[in-house]
């Protein structure tokens, strides 16, 4: 591995202008820039993110994905919403056509199946139950609906964010 790692670093790819390479695990970053060669390790919480997302068997490019969570406002919560929601399913179609791993109902832009464009639907949404109700306790329930079914939901989700928490 240490090995693949070095030749990798070794192979310049042109971005921008500059020689850029990035490679990276959950547990750290190594990029070469202009020959400059940085190591970041990876936070706890962001492995936790990454083992969680890991766990289950419908997702798919986990390190990516747990990449563009952890970038986020809410990642925590982001994450055991699409837990819930669909296991991690960039394909999921819900019983009333809600699309992406967050299951979005109204698709307006981009692609569902890409994780980037449906944390950012899904991001809207959240934002927006969670103005209303300045909780994120409450928005997590919003964002299901109303009702006895969004209450058992927001208990799931709560309970996915402990269980992200303490792993």
């Amino acid at each position: 591995m240490k090995t693949l790692l070095l030749i990798l670093l070794c192979i310049p790819t042109l971005v921008g202008g500059a020689n850029y390479n990035r490679v990276a695990n959950e547990s750290r970053v190594i990029e070469n820039k202009d020959g400059k060669i940085t190591v970041t390790e990876r936070s706890i919480r962001f492995k936790k993110l990454f083992h969680f997302i890991n766990s289950h068997p419908k997702s798919n490019n986990n390190l990516l994905t747990t990449e563009i969570i952890y970038a986020c406002d809410y990642p925590e919560v982001m994450a055991a919403i699409a837990s819930v929601e669909s296991g991690f399913d960039s394909n999921a179609i819900g019983p009333c056509n809600e699309v992406s791993v967050w299951q979005i109902l109204e698709w307006k832009l981009g692609d569902p199946t890409n994780n980037k464009d449906g944390l950012a639907a899904a991001l809207k949404v959240f934002r927006e139950k969670r103005s209303e109700s300045r909780s994120n306790v409450e928005a997590i329930r919003r964002y299901n609906g109303r009702g006895r079914k969004a209450e058992i939901y927001q208990r799931k989700v709560l309970n996915k964010i402990k269980q992200i928490q303490s792993t």
